[in-house]
């Protein structure tokens, strides 16, 4: 199977990351990926060696070709970014046409919940209705798009399948001091992600603080934060998570984050508020999830898990096999498949 993946580098954060994820289970499987990256076209994705075109850069001139390159390509399979499938939708019509698949991967709805970006969401809804299939990492996202009428109507496979990660070689129980624990952020600095709540921790006696990641609201933090260590962004995951006991979340929204996962693999409980997808993959065997933006909330979720830390990083363990590389490459194998039929 050849498919042809429109979907910028993970540095634009976690859905491109997921998606890259994806694209490295389809080659795994005996798939053909050519990843379309307009903005690292020299970039490396973990020594999976994945293709670039850069349609979206060249949009004038690319807009006229796109049909003749996939069709020259053989290109089986295409999956879509929302908004670019909004901005081809005549050409997917076209190529349905000639027998090419295609197909979404909703990872959340517009991040801004403006009168703006439900217009956005509501006319990406058009098009999502065209494609063949659409899967979502989340009952929460299949909830969330079928409001749309055009989504809710249409014909196209609607399948949920949950985010992935590379487990690490070794998965034991973490070990930690509970009497000096180390609480960790890994996230863009960003006003949905909240991370100034993280650092308010800092106030309480027990803990140290680690946060990973940038965004515009990091310098601020900084100064007024001294005793939170900002790590910046680190690309290495066993760097970040070593560091790390319990995973805290403050997002206003999320879906199914990959830090979690990544957390989770390790042994690491989350403390994770009540928002999308969440308690989809998180139960009160794995970490806490809390109802209320309260730094009070925070800090008794944190005790709550550091009193039985050994048994939450088991179940952590457990849990998160559901979600290994292998266990999702057969749903999407299972997607793709019934795709073709």
């Amino acid at each position: 199977m050849k498919i042809l993946m429109i979907s910028p580098h993970s540095s634009w954060g976690g859905a491109s990351f997921a998606n890259i994820t994806i694209a490295k289970m389809l080659v795994n499987c005996g798939n053909e990926v050519i990843y379309s990256d307009e903005y690292f076209p020299d970039a490396e994705y973990d020594g999976i060696e994945i293709n670039h075109t850069p349609f979206h850069r060249q949009r004038s001139k690319l807009k006229c070709l796109f049909i003749q390159y996939v069709i020259t390509s053989n290109i089986d399979v295409i999956m879509w970014s929302p908004a670019m499938a909004l901005y081809y939708i005549k050409d997917i019509l076209i190529l349905k046409r000639k027998g090419v698949k295609h197909f979404s991967i909703l990872h959340s709805l517009s991040l801004d919940r403006t009168i703006k970006g439900h217009v956005v969401d509501f006319l990406e809804s058009i098009a999502l209705s065209v494609l063949n299939g659409n899967v979502y990492v989340s009952n929460y996202t299949l909830r969330s798009w079928s409001k749309y009428i055009f989504i809710r109507n249409s014909k196209n496979i609607k399948k949920v399948i949950y985010n992935a990660i590379k487990m690490p070689e070794v998965r034991v129980p973490k070990e930690c001091n509970t009497s000096k624990s180390k609480l960790g952020f890994v996230g863009r600095f960003s006003t949905e992600k909240q991370p100034e709540m993280f650092c308010q921790l800092s106030k309480f006696i027990g803990y140290e603080l680690h946060a990973f990641g940038d965004g515009h609201l990091l310098n601020a933090l900084k100064t007024k934060y001294p005793n939170v260590y900002f790590h910046g962004l680190i690309k290495n995951q066993e760097a970040i998570y070593s560091q790390i006991d319990v995973l805290i979340m403050t997002s206003k929204f999320e879906n199914c984050p990959m830090v979690i996962l990544e957390a989770m693999s390790r042994g690491i409980p989350c403390v994770v508020p009540n928002v999308g997808g969440i308690p989809e993959i998180v139960s009160d065997k794995e970490g806490v999830v809390y109802d209320v933006f309260d730094i009070d909330v925070i800090d008794k979720s944190v005790k709550i898990i550091l009193n039985d830390y050994t048994n939450f990083s088991r179940r952590c363990i457990e849990k998160v096999e559901h979600y290994t590389y292998d266990a999702t490459s057969k749903r999407w194998i299972d997607f793709i498949n019934l795709l073709n039929k």
